[in-house]
């Protein structure tokens, strides 16, 4: 068997069958967006990575230095808001071509500087290493209280399903040629955390379905969508439209929206929704059968909602 017929997802249940956590001080280990842990303060520390390479992740034609910086941080910090907390300290480990132009490095690190600022993390560290194309991996903590820590495995029947913002326009400019780069929801997912109790969240990394299924897998439940409500911005319609298109699978499989995906119960929904200021759609439910996701077209017809999102090892990008 090699790496292509296991994917991704398979290759970390397969490696995570042999790790045991039997330290009291892990709260969420593996299978959520950040590992959650006791420290002995009155938060818990959420503690994340992720890593960008050359020609998997991006493409220097299409993106700038400085957007890479911007990029690298940014899905960590989506990563942090998923959990519901807020970003503090960072690492960055950067690989690069000798040949690599001083200004190249210098724009890139000020991408993550900038979105640093904003979210007032602190860059406190981390490494640089020779290698054949350009490799970017960031560590992140971040803090949460314990009552608002969001896991993706507390959804339940009857549970309504939410996303923040538009879904699909990252895909739309990638067809393009362009680069979008990412907004991370930090503000949102607390505001989201503190007032609506989301049962489950996770950012959209991989795609509306994929990471759907990744919240229904780990709540053991199952989940319904209503096509029309899927919210899409006309500008990644008349993209996708330019190129050829489904703007509808572009959102459902074109993944690094980075927007947030959670449940919340319909009662906490009715009486505060209204209230809060985040750009929020809900598009769809839980339902109590367990593993069967469901997409409902225009016309009321249901189809299986299949997870065609981007997964590492296998050839799949929209």
């Amino acid at each position: 068997m090699k790496l292509k017929d296991l994917g991704e997802f398979g290759l970390i249940k397969r490696l995570a069958d042999d790790i045991s956590i039997n330290d009291a001080q892990v709260v969420a280990g593996i299978g959520d967006d950040a590992a959650a842990i006791k420290a002995g303060g009155p938060k818990l520390i959420l503690f994340t990575t992720d890593s960008l390479i050359e020609n998997v992740h991006f493409t220097c034609s299409t993106i700038t230095p400085y957007q890479i910086g911007w990029k690298a941080l940014a899905v960590n910090l989506s990563d942090i808001a998923a959990m519901g907390g807020v970003p503090k300290h960072g690492l960055v480990s950067i690989g690069l071509p000798p040949q690599t132009p001083v200004d190249f490095v210098d724009s890139f690190y000020q991408g993550i500087k900038d979105l640093a600022n904003k979210f007032k993390v602190n860059i406190v560290g981390g490494d640089t290493a020779r290698s054949p194309q350009l490799i970017v991996n960031i560590s992140l903590l971040g803090e949460v209280e314990e009552e608002y820590l969001a896991l993706r495995s507390g959804a339940k029947a009857g549970d309504k399903v939410l996303v923040t913002g538009d879904l699909g326009g990252s895909a739309a400019h990638r067809l393009a040629g362009k680069h979008l780069p990412p907004r991370p929801r930090v503000e949102e997912g607390r505001v989201i955390v503190r007032r609506l109790w989301p049962t489950s969240m996770i950012d959209i990394s991989d795609g509306l379905a994929s990471d759907l299924r990744h919240i229904c897998e780990s709540s053991q439940v199952g989940a319904k969508i209503w096509s029309q409500k899927i919210p899409v911005s006309e500008k990644t319609r008349q993209m996708s439209e330019q190129s050829g298109k489904d703007f509808l699978r572009l959102a459902l499989e074109g993944g690094e929206d980075y927007e947030l995906l959670f449940t919340a119960s319909p009662r906490r929904l009715s009486k505060l929704m209204s209230e809060i200021d985040v750009s929020m759609t809900v598009i769809g439910e839980i339902t109590d059968q367990k593993g069967k996701l469901l997409l409902i077209d225009k016309e009321g017809k249901l189809h299986p909602l299949e997870s065609k999102g981007y997964e590492h090892f296998k050839e799949n990008r929209p």
